[in-house]
């Protein structure tokens, strides 16, 4: 009997795998479409004082990355005591004043979404 199939390790075709990423606020496993990608990008020579944080729907940007729900818990969790743990997630001091505006309009969307319609 082969090693691969006494241990269950049959290979699975590269393009069947669906690769899941895990909330850092839930800790939840979801598929990549399922999440918001906040990136840090490493500071470049001209701006060596802080580095760029973006908010990357698209998966373009690359560079140290968290993904969070789209759910208002999660991002409310990320956004409350003035984002101390999206900072210390990403290790930077401040959060740019663009990304904390872009969070809470995606956390307002999503309250609006998840609440029901009286």
């Amino acid at each position: 009997m082969s090693a691969l199939k006494q241990f269950n390790l049959v290979s699975v075709p590269s393009s069947s795998r669906k690769f899941k990423r895990q909330c850092v606020a839930c800790r939840g496993y979801f598929s990549k479409e399922q999440l918001v990608k906040i990136v840090k990008v490493a500071p470049s020579p001209l701006l060596p004082l802080e580095p760029l944080v973006h908010l990357n729907p698209s998966s373009a940007i690359f560079g140290r990355s968290l993904y969070c729900c789209n759910t208002s818990a999660c991002l409310h969790k990320l956004l409350s005591k003035q984002g101390k743990f999206l900072k210390q997630r990403l290790k930077i001091t401040t959060l740019p004043t663009p990304l904390l505006f872009q969070l809470e309009q995606l956390l307002s969307k999503a309250a609006s979404v998840e609440s029901p319609l009286n």
